[in-house]
């Protein structure tokens, strides 16, 4: 089967961006670009620590995409892009599909 990316791909740039969403961008400047972007960010949750909200980080989660997006609560700054599923989204890399095999080690 060829390496064909799923219809939703996303670009890396390590230690820079992952498709649209650029490290140290605002948290408003991201939900704008998330919520303008519909098609491939289907779901979004925000959480934060509401006894605590401007020191403790603001959390979202793009569970439609297997994403996980954290922002210093200060600064309100994307510091962290957590790919915590692979498979919803397709990740390239140079251009290049990365994909997420697993292995059943049982057969052996």
């Amino acid at each position: 089967m060829p390496n064909v990316p799923p219809s939703s791909s996303l670009q890396i740039q390590p230690g820079e961006a992952l498709g649209p969403l650029s490290l140290s961008a605002s948290l408003h400047s991201t939900l704008t670009t998330i919520l303008s972007n519909k098609s491939t960010f289907p779901r979004i949750n925000i959480s934060f620590n509401s006894d605590d909200p401007v020191s403790s980080p603001i959390y979202i989660e793009l569970e439609a995409n297997g994403v996980r997006l954290r922002f210093d609560g200060d600064s309100q700054r994307l510091a962290l892009i957590e790919v915590t599923e692979f498979g919803p989204t397709g990740l390239l890399y140079s251009d290049s599909n990365l994909r997420y095999t697993t292995f059943n080690l049982s057969s052996r």
